[in-house]
């Protein structure tokens, strides 16, 4: 956090711009099969922040939140109350190990 001192009830604030970018995220490069050339290699999903990738007309459309689509630019965490996260969130994470969704608005206005 650029110097500024955390919450005491917060571990730790990462920011999050694409899949892999989480310390937790573990993502590793998979190489598809020699023999499959329509496949390039690829970034595993995070295990924090998890690809969001919806079939059908609810992954192309577009956040109501930044205005790009969905799927391939957005992720999503499993137990926050806020599963979406846009490029430049914040993920956060309390003293219990629940994580939540900030906005980069949010972090600056109490990190002032």
């Amino acid at each position: 956090m650029n110097g500024k001192t955390l919450r005491p009830d917060l571990l730790d604030v990462h920011v999050w711009n694409k899949n892999g970018d989480h310390p937790r995220d573990k993502s590793v490069w998979i190489n598809p099969e020699p023999s499959d050339r329509q496949r390039k290699p690829f970034l595993s999903e995070g295990h924090v922040v998890r690809i969001y990738n919806v079939p059908g007309p609810e992954g192309i459309k577009k956040c109501t939140k930044c205005g790009n689509k969905m799927n391939g630019i957005h992720g999503w965490i499993d137990n926050a109350a806020a599963p979406s996260v846009c490029p430049s969130d914040y993920i956060v994470t309390d003293k219990d190990g629940g994580m939540s969704v900030w906005s980069k608005d949010k972090i600056h206005e109490l990190y002032k």
